[in-house]
């Protein structure tokens, strides 16, 4: 199916492209676009994610543009820095309950553009060990920087 996606995403038809998402699974859909996105290397893989979000935002959504960014776009200039909006706003929505979420903070922590503070990432460490205490990242980078 995700060549299917890919030519929605390609042609710009993106009203097909809503469609195939309202119509697949959410993980599905994911693993498709993020697929199709490293096969073609496009920035409309993550253009597609934000006109989804201007319909409906959600901590999904935002976690998805997320990894396009910080995945298989990365290597587009400014990549990582737009990443962190959406991972930050993944964990505002929920409510910093989310570990999955919250590691992608820590994940850009360590990125060559280190978008994320270390203090930042440090209080985000925190929180996942408050919910995790055997959390192998937050525990990692707190006992780092003991």
């Amino acid at each position: 199916m995700s060549d299917k996606l890919s030519n929605f995403v390609l042609s710009g038809d993106f009203e097909e492209a809503k469609k195939y998402y309202q119509n697949t699974i959410f993980k599905s859909f994911s693993d498709d676009l993020i697929s199709t996105a490293f096969d073609n290397q496009n920035i409309s893989n993550y253009t597609l994610v934000v006109s989804l979000l201007l319909q409906e935002a959600n901590a999904q959504l935002h976690e998805l543009a997320f990894s396009l960014l910080a995945q298989p776009l990365c290597h587009t200039e400014g990549a990582y820095f737009a990443s962190v909006y959406h991972a930050r706003k993944a964990v505002e929505l929920t409510d910093y309950k989310n570990v999955k979420y919250m590691e992608n903070l820590l994940f850009l922590n360590i990125v060559p553009d280190k978008v994320v503070s270390d203090e930042e990432a440090r209080e985000i460490a925190k929180k996942i060990h408050s919910l995790d205490c055997k959390n192998e990242l937050a525990n990692e980078l707190l006992n780092s920087n003991s």
